[in-house]
């Protein structure tokens, strides 16, 4: 009994030598392993990277809709209202230069002249302002104003109220006054004839 309680013990097996059957038979688990190394490996779950010249291509274009967007409104709203008063001023430019060139008045006011009307009596109020070239020919009509009456009374009492009440009738009477006026005076040109009053009753 003696020699048996002094029979060596079997020698303890090195831990680090151990090894696993199934690791020996296993070489998928040192594959996984060799994987979990890698750093580009996926976790799962992680979010996908964002990037890349697709999205920088799309930033870009959207960049330049939207400075091409702000331009044409600007154009729009500011450029086009400027260009379009200027266009205005630029026409209104020549009739202010016509009513610049236009020459002197000689005004006959307050003519009051009885009609032609023969159903009852009418009248008209008239007032007139005639263009001439100089003011010397003004001072010539202002010496010649009886003249100048009779010559309205002859010919206004020769229309009706009616007709002067039309813009036609009194292109008319005008022709007719400066016709009759270039016959009597001809050393005065008269450019043009304006009313200044007219009330026919």
């Amino acid at each position: 009994m003696a020699d048996e309680a002094k029979a060596p013990a079997a020698p303890a097996t090195d831990a680090k030598d151990a090894k696993d059957p199934k690791d020996a038979k296993d070489p998928k688990g040192a594959k996984d392993a060799k994987d979990s190394k890698d750093p580009k490996a996926k976790v799962k779950g992680a979010p996908a990277k964002k990037g890349g010249p697709l999205f920088l291509i799309l930033g870009l274009v959207g960049g330049l809709v939207v400075i091409v967007g702000a331009s044409l409104a600007i154009i729009y709203m500011v450029v086009l209202p400027k260009a379009k008063s200027a266009e205005a001023s630029a026409k209104k430019k020549p009739e202010k230069a016509v009513e610049a060139a236009m020459g002197p008045m000689f005004q006959l006011k307050d003519m009051v002249i009885n009609s032609a009307d023969k159903d009852e009596i009418h009248y008209i109020k008239v007032g007139l302002a005639f263009e001439v070239a100089s003011e010397k020919e003004v001072e010539e009509l202002g010496a010649r104003d009886a003249v100048l009456r009779d010559l309205m009374i002859t010919e206004f009492g020769k229309c009706t109220v009616a007709e002067l009440n039309t813009p036609e009738g009194r292109q008319r009477i005008r022709d007719v006054i400066k016709a009759k006026m270039s016959e009597k005076m001809k050393d005065i040109a008269v450019r043009n004839l304006y009313f200044t009053e007219f009330v026919g009753q």
